[in-house]
């Protein structure tokens, strides 16, 4: 299928996130809305829809709303961040600017 343009809108062409904004379109629904719903800031919900932030938590909430599964993004497990490093606490700092 081809749109005015000449460019193939098949389904299997459109985007997920294409697909989630027709679909909250064909609702009446806005991302303020699903950010006033949720407690989410608005900023929060596009990063979410766009797949930048998946937090499994997130991804359920949405579901539980009553939005496709199939239509956001699969969660992620969090990045664990490692230890902080240890500072030698032998090491001497000096000041920056030469003698003190």
């Amino acid at each position: 299928m081809k749109n005015r343009n000449g460019l193939d809108i098949s389904p299997e062409f459109i985007s997920r996130q294409q697909k989630l904004n027709a679909w909250l379109v064909e609702r009446g629904i806005t991302y303020q809305k699903v950010a006033d719903a949720t407690g989410l800031s608005l900023g929060f919900v596009g990063k979410i829809f766009s797949g930048k932030k998946t937090p499994k938590k997130r991804i359920d909430q949405l579901i539980n709303m009553g939005i496709p599964a199939e239509l956001l993004p699969e969660p992620k497990p969090p990045c664990k961040r490692g230890p902080k490093p240890k500072h030698d606490s032998n090491t001497t700092y000096e000041k920056a600017g030469g003698e003190g």
